[in-house]
């Protein structure tokens, strides 16, 4: 388990994005694991909620495309203490490599919005 704050400076640009978006609206990411459980599996950021229904965690599952380490990167959102969820699947995601990737992040932060509020994701 590893602490935003170590590994903050060397993040890659949209990941930095990422998690400056979530303190912006109200996330703080509390732990990283690291320990690849399948062969897309890159990390998982631990995040809660720091205003509204504090006791709202989640986790954000960081994969890689196709296994490989060519920087595209796919994000699932799930509640906190869910099993692993499939790489390609996710009605809450983000894709690192598209060209609109700061209007996917507002949409992203839309749908953690309505889970945090609501309990459930909005379709």
């Amino acid at each position: 388990m590893k602490k935003i704050e170590d590994i903050e400076k060397h993040l890659p640009q949209k990941r930095k994005m990422l998690l400056y978006c979530l303190r912006e609206n109200y996330w703080d990411v509390v732990e990283i694991h690291d320990e690849g459980s399948s062969w897309a599996f890159e990390e998982k950021w631990l995040v809660k909620s720091t205003r509204e229904n504090r006791r709202v965690s989640l986790t954000l599952w960081f994969f890689k495309h196709d296994g490989a380490d060519d920087g595209m990167n796919r994000v699932v959102a799930t509640p906190a203490n869910s099993p692993e969820p499939n790489c390609y699947r996710g009605d809450v995601a983000i894709e690192f490599d598209g060209r609109k990737f700061e209007n996917q992040l507002e949409i992203f932060m839309s749908d953690l919005h309505q889970l945090r509020i609501n309990g459930e994701f909005e379709n």
